[in-house]
């Protein structure tokens, strides 16, 4: 449903400048772009709905979570350096 609601709005959004810079896209935003182009009324209103029917039961089923635990470290910077330097998958 994010796909259908996603490639309408953006092709809504560009429509007006699409064909004029259609090649300043890229293939994969030109391609999206057509994909928006072909999704109908009915198809984006259902998307759309879809998508707060889920927020509504999300939000409905959060309001009873007090507190989310999760883990609270992250190394990412040694571990890309690690990926840089040739070293991925070995301590270092």
């Amino acid at each position: 449903m994010w796909f259908t609601s996603a490639t309408r709005e953006a092709y809504e959004a560009h429509k007006a400048t699409d064909q004029a810079k259609k090649a300043d896209y890229g293939k994969y935003i030109a391609e999206f772009l057509q994909i928006g182009s072909n999704v109908t009324d009915e198809q984006y209103r259902k998307a759309r709905q879809f998508q707060k029917d889920f927020s509504d039961q999300f939000r409905t089923a959060l309001s009873a979570v007090d507190a989310f635990a999760a883990p609270g470290v992250w190394n990412g910077q040694r571990r890309y350096r690690r990926i840089v330097a040739g070293k991925h998958g070995r301590k270092g």
